[in-house]
């Protein structure tokens, strides 16, 4: 999950590893930045989403699928990380939370 932060250069993204989470800051070149070295240093890594839901303006849901039928309208093919994947968009943290309690 990739969550763009406005008028930040780094974004937030949420990845797992088996059964952890994982979150990490990423310039938009990609590369990834110690969250000591972000402009978030403030923030409690635990509470990154809730501390800045105001000022998440996307929220983007990258999963490999299929997906069960009342999910697809939700969800897109997306190639650009090579192979096919599914990707979801959401205007804001709040928008994302919604949809979360409706699914």
């Amino acid at each position: 999950m990739q969550a763009l932060v406005r008028g930040e250069p780094h974004a937030l993204w949420l990845t797992r590893r088996g059964s952890r989470l994982i979150l990490r800051l990423l310039d938009p070149g990609g590369g990834e930045v110690e969250w000591a070295d972000s402009a978030f240093t403030t923030v409690n890594p635990h509470l990154a989403f809730d501390s800045l839901r105001q000022r998440i303006d996307l929220v983007a849901l990258y999963a490999g699928g299929p997906f069960p039928e009342d999910l697809m309208p939700y969800f897109s093919q997306d190639e650009t990380f090579g192979g096919t994947r599914y990707r979801a968009e959401w205007t804001g943290w709040d928008e994302f939370e919604a949809w979360l309690g409706a699914s």
